[in-house]
């Protein structure tokens, strides 16, 4: 009895998963970002510097974070601490512009930071543990993929909401409800179970990131996967938020709106097919492949730089899906259950550093030329994964 109503909630996990995503997704606030911090303080490299700060931030607080989800804290625990200290960064962004605080920005960059950093490798890791308990972990791809699919369904609820009541009434608007979406997520979190393998046995916080350094350095797949994401994911982030800043010089903000939706509509389309098209032509044909096709869509959208640009960079999208699920798939296959967050946590620390320093330099590097230039600066740095990605492949056997 006690084990059917232990599986019952488990698989409960599962199905509030993608109630978990699409909040996670859904924050009206991020695709005018850019544009809102800009307003405040009058400036791309002031503005690029509150990302920069926030990725700071997630670089300082992985390592503990990841340490604390696989040790001290749990899973859950871990989450719902994400969940607070986002929703204390959603309150404070918007009285920034009621203050004129540039300073207020710092903090709610700090914030978002700690609370990135709280669900890197968490999320993941709960719900790898809760497939492989119910007994579904050889289908864990297609069950992250279409996880993540709703996210980009968020995503996009989120960029309807975000550009209508920016267009509508303000950036300011825009900012102040995502608050709601915030207090949704924490809701849903409640509900979650740890998982039974989620073993907190308190291991000194310098002897885990030694086992973690140990194993990310001792397995071929993981170092080069790290490696790819450092430069992937990086960039990728840069760009994802930059380009709103691109587009405005080539269209209104009404059109904005519109291509955001339609990179987060096909972001839907390839999260909810990735796993069975990693099922039909394997990782080692879909992981490179996608790196590639992501690069060749942006850097055609770049070279044509008018009205069109904002409806062309959108089709990379149709690559993320296919490309993260595989790498993220395969990673998960490496970890132990005890240094699982641990180790993404290193990772992510990795791609937060040079995402920092990336924004920075595309701030200025916009400031000093034009936004076009460093979206092309930017994509350059991604491009130099994907050789990565087809080394990995090469000697990969599934």
């Amino acid at each position: 009895m006690l084990t059917k109503k232990r599986n019952n909630l488990i698989i409960r996990n599962i199905k509030l998963y993608p109630w978990h995503y699409l909040f996670r997704g859904c924050i009206p606030s991020t695709p005018i970002a850019i544009l809102y911090f800009a307003e405040v303080t009058n400036s791309y490299a002031a503005a690029t510097s509150i990302f920069a700060l926030h990725f700071i931030a997630i670089a300082l607080f992985e390592i503990p974070c990841g340490v604390f989800s696989d040790q001290y804290l749990g899973r859950k625990r871990t989450i719902i601490a994400a969940n607070l200290t986002r929703l204390a960064a959603f309150i404070i962004f918007p009285l920034a512009a009621i203050t004129g605080g540039y300073q207020l920005l710092l903090i709610g960059a700090l914030m978002m930071g700690l609370s990135d950093a709280l669900f890197s490798g968490t999320e993941e890791s709960l719900l790898y543990e809760s497939v492989s308990e119910a007994k579904k972990e050889k289908i864990f791809h297609e069950i992250f993929g279409r996880c993540r699919s709703i996210m980009q369904l968020g995503m996009v609820i989120g960029t309807l909401l975000g550009f209508g009541f920016a267009y509508i009434f303000s950036l300011l608007t825009a900012m102040w409800i995502t608050i709601f979406f915030g207090i949704a997520g924490l809701v849903v979190d409640l509900f979650l179970m740890k998982p039974k393998s989620n073993v907190l046995d308190r291991t000194a916080m310098h002897l885990q990131i030694k086992q973690a350094f140990a194993l990310m350095k001792s397995n071929r797949l993981i170092k080069d996967i790290a490696t790819a994401r450092l430069l992937n994911y990086s960039a990728g982030e840069v760009l994802y938020r930059f380009e709103v800043a691109f587009f405005y010089t080539l269209v209104p903000l009404w059109a904005i709106g519109i291509a955001r939706i339609e990179r987060q509509a096909l972001g839907i389309i390839s999260f909810w097919f990735s796993g069975s098209l990693i099922s039909k032509f394997s990782f080692r044909k879909v992981l490179p492949w996608s790196a590639a096709g992501d690069i060749a869509s942006r850097f055609t959208g770049l070279c044509l730089n008018n009205v069109l640009t904002p409806f062309l960079l959108p089709l990379s999208n149709l690559f993320l899906g296919t490309e993260m699920t595989a790498s993220d798939t395969l990673l998960q296959r490496e970890f132990k259950d005890s240094l699982r967050a641990t180790v993404l946590s290193l990772i992510s620390l990795g791609v937060n550093i040079i995402s920092a320093l990336l924004y920075l330099f595309v701030g200025f590097l916009a400031d000093l030329t034009n936004p076009l230039t460093a979206m092309f600066f930017a994509l350059g740095f991604k491009a130099l994964a994907v050789p990565l990605y087809f080394r990995i492949a090469s000697w990969l056997r599934v």
